[in-house]
């Protein structure tokens, strides 16, 4: 098994590569990391290392919501108008009515990418809490007109998965950092997770991003301010966290280590797609054969890391894996590092 990581990173020429795989009453059955922190260094990378997961955090940021909606904090269908009624005036009609599962489902009409905005830039030097932060964008973004009709057309938005962490905010009354630690973290025992690049200290005592620049991988100081997104889109990717822990995440979306922790009906509302595209809530839906039904997916990446989790509930598995670089041959890289491990552990 070392082998088929060796000679991933060997072939896509990455910086590293680590997975772990989950499944049934023995939730990790597999874990293995290959390759080094630094282009360059020789420090290697280990199993418990920390790598950004990118947009996969919205898988998180929808079950934050569903844990919301058992509490009665908020419904699926409260919209923007309801949550943010000092707004009123300024909402863009189109908008009023848009809701929490329409933001969560992409169909809100909000834009597709922010980094193509003026305001990217703004939101790259923001100081101030992150709550503040993403309160800001709400109101920068609501004013104007849907670049799509929302409810009738899926347009994949970060900005959307931000807003809908600034409702979960104002109901909760707290930073959608802590809700996320307080929430999801702490009850699935995922004490690696946290935010922004993982090597806080920039001491190499986790991985650091890399991109792709005159045929080389370049490494990203984690102390720059390019090192991660802005903080007001964490919602829709701002975490780190071992492939470890983030498969006790993936476990949790087939009813393993749940006890109790999400409802039946909050699990099938999640794994529902869009009568208007095949993406549910944080979550692709994606039938397959080895997974004797549907297969839940999602990739991400903030550039300088690439992850990719498959999960599939009706076999108790769940793949999850990443590598500490962005682009394309990243996302091909964990693609075929996940389809050789899911061969080898469930067949095709």
């Amino acid at each position: 098994m070392v082998e088929i990581l060796k000679k991933i990173v060997q072939e896509f020429r990455i910086p590293s590569v680590s997975v772990t795989v989950g499944r049934g009453s023995e939730p990790i059955l597999y874990s293995m990391a290959s390759g080094c922190r630094k282009n360059g260094s020789r420090v290697p990378v280990a199993e418990v290392d920390k790598y950004h997961i990118g947009s996969c955090t919205k898988a998180m940021t929808a079950t934050l919501a569903a844990l919301a909606v058992q509490e009665h904090k908020i419904c699926w269908h409260s919209t923007l108008q309801q949550i943010f009624p000092e707004h009123s005036s300024l909402i863009h009609p189109d908008y009023k009515m848009v809701n929490l599962q329409q933001l969560l489902s992409h169909v809100a009409g909000l834009p597709q990418r922010l980094k193509d905005d003026p305001l990217w830039e703004v939101f790259c030097h923001l100081t101030g809490s992150p709550k503040e932060q993403r309160y800001l964008l709400l109101t920068k973004f609501i004013g104007r007109a849907p670049s799509t009709r929302p409810g009738t057309t899926f347009s994949y938005s970060n900005v959307g998965y931000a807003v809908a962490g600034a409702m979960l905010e104002r109901v909760y009354e707290n930073d959608w950092e802590n809700l996320i630690m307080e929430k999801l973290f702490a009850p699935l025992a995922m004490h690696s997770g946290g935010f922004g690049a993982p090597d806080q200290n920039g001491d190499l005592k986790q991985p650091w991003g890399h991109y792709w620049y005159e045929e080389q991988w370049v490494s990203v100081n984690p102390q720059s301010r390019f090192a991660d997104n802005p903080v007001a889109i964490a919602p829709a990717g701002g975490i780190h966290c071992s492939m470890i822990d983030f498969c006790k995440f993936g476990l949790l979306h087939t009813g393993q280590r749940n006890a109790g922790f999400l409802h039946e009906e909050s699990l099938r509302k999640l794994h529902t797609a869009s009568p208007i595209s095949k993406y549910a809530l944080g979550w692709i839906v994606a039938p397959r054969k080895w997974a004797r039904g549907i297969a839940l997916t999602h990739g991400g990446s903030n550039t300088m890391f690439t992850a990719v989790m498959w999960a599939a509930p009706q076999r108790s598995f769940v793949l999850a894996v990443a590598t500490n670089c962005g682009g394309s041959v990243a996302k091909l890289a964990c693609n075929r590092t996940a389809e050789k491990l899911i061969g080898y552990f469930l067949g095709s």
